[in-house]
């Protein structure tokens, strides 16, 4: 009797371990991306749900049964909505209003309607700091989304629009000069609430100017969603950390850096860059995937491995590129 109610009790591991191991098959024989795992992980709290209602209903045969169900559902709905936010594609045998809400409500889980949105900007100004010769600038964004651009004022060191709900994820932006080195630090912080879900009212606009200025670039995104579009900034390092968002990178014109360093978890990053700028890539990759213009580079374990571009050696720009790539994805375009 006690094995009995021992397998009763596994039945809805057993389901959860079926719903990993398909998505891990469908990984690996390249049906999807290693991407979609950015939205899977957001329903991290469905296992805290599935827990408390077998607390509070008990381990009866009908709880069992009930809860079985319910979570073959749940796994089900939640693998339908990460595949579809992912690759915007439809699923044949799921209903058509159900793939068109999805697609065009990517963030439905994420309204926060009943607050209100406040937009604010912030600048720093050049002559706020003098005889400043290179400067840094630190992104650390949680669950929200951000951009950066090079097209601030020439009297502007970076500004920044916000439009973010107050008492939930706020824009807090620093700035301190040392040996003329101009240190710019801006960063999302929750102070009162805490949520599961980026809010989809919350988005951060960073702006560079003075784009002469020597400027280094370190990026640490969360689970939100970063776009990043440089053209005309004289970039020297760029470092970026992605843990379970997406971070477009788009960098042309003079705005090559001479080294980028890229730490990926269970996020994704597209990188643009010129057809004309080579690079060299050093990876160690886990069971993500490294693409190079939609052809694999790389996929399921490769430790301490380099990659050259084919115009490496003719080229007169050249990226030195460090990736570290866990179960996300990687992908390198030319533009």
């Amino acid at each position: 009797m006690s094995e009995q109610n021992r397998e009763k009790k596994d039945i809805i591991f057993a389901i959860f371990l079926i719903f990993i191991g398909s998505i891990f098959l469908l990984n690996t024989t390249g049906v999807i991306g290693w991407g979609v795992w950015q939205y899977i992980l957001r329903f991290w709290p469905v296992f805290l749900i599935l827990g408390g209602i077998r607390l509070i209903l008990g381990e009866s045969l009908i709880t069992n049964i009930i809860l079985s169900v319910f979570a073959l559902i749940l796994f089900i709905l939640v693998g339908i909505y990460s595949y579809t936010s992912y690759s915007s594609k439809t699923i044949p045998f799921v209903p058509n209003c159900m793939n068109e809400f999805i697609i065009d409500n990517p963030n439905w889980f994420d309204n926060r309607g009943s607050d209100k949105s406040i937009e604010e900007d912030l600048v720093i100004k050049s002559d706020e700091y003098e005889d400043i010769e290179n400067r840094v600038l630190n992104i650390d964004v949680g669950a929200s989304k951000f951009t950066l651009t090079d097209e601030a004022e020439d009297d502007e060191y970076i500004s920044l629009n916000s439009i973010y709900t107050e008492g939930y994820i706020e824009p807090s932006l620093k700035s301190e000069a040392k040996e003329k080195e101009l240190t710019m630090i801006f960063k999302t912080i929750s102070p009162k609430r805490f949520g599961f879900w980026g809010s989809n009212l919350t988005e951060f606009n960073l702006s560079l100017g003075n784009i002469e200025l020597a400027t280094d670039i370190n990026v640490v995104l969360g689970a939100g969603k970063g776009e990043i579009d440089l053209k005309r900034l004289n970039i020297g390092k760029l470092n970026t950390q992605v843990g379970a968002g997406k971070l477009d990178i788009t960098l042309d014109g003079d705005a090559i850096p001479t080294d980028l360093s890229i730490d990926l978890g269970a996020g994704s990053m597209v990188l643009n860059i010129p057809k004309d700028v080579a690079y060299t890539l050093s990876y160690d990759l886990g069971v993500g995937e490294i693409t190079e213009n939609g052809n694999e580079i790389a996929t399921f374990l490769g430790k301490n491995s380099d990659f050259n571009s084919e115009n490496y050696d003719s080229a007169e720009k050249k990226i030195t590129i460090v990736a570290r790539v866990g179960v996300g994805s990687l992908e390198i375009n030319n533009i």
